[in-house]
């Protein structure tokens, strides 16, 4: 009885935890729409456990502030663990390209 009052417990701070990441990403997607770069960065820079949609649209933030050395760093992450596309793959390549 006690260990599962301390689980449920538990998965209630989780889940919390998880939908304060999701409402931090959705502001950063908010600022990217808004054509707020710095602040979408800044904000997609705290989130813990970004979306596929979530690292593109930080990728884009970086081209937008000519910060190639990040968006290299943002493509490896995004091809290395998440779900990706070829034209992720492209980009990666093309990131590569700037940063020599």
């Amino acid at each position: 009885m006690y260990s599962k009052s301390i689980l449920s417990i538990g998965l209630i701070f989780c889940s919390l935890y998880l939908l304060g990441q999701s409402k931090l990403e959705k502001k950063a997607n908010r600022a990217y729409e808004n054509f707020l770069f710095r602040r979408a960065i800044s904000l997609f820079e705290k989130v813990e456990q970004p979306t596929a949609e979530g690292l593109r649209n930080l990728s884009d933030c970086y081209i937008k502030t000519q910060q190639y050395g990040k968006l290299e760093e943002v493509y490896q992450i995004l091809i290395s663990t998440l779900p990706y596309n070829s034209e992720d793959l492209w980009n990666y390549a093309e990131a590569v390209k700037y940063n020599q």
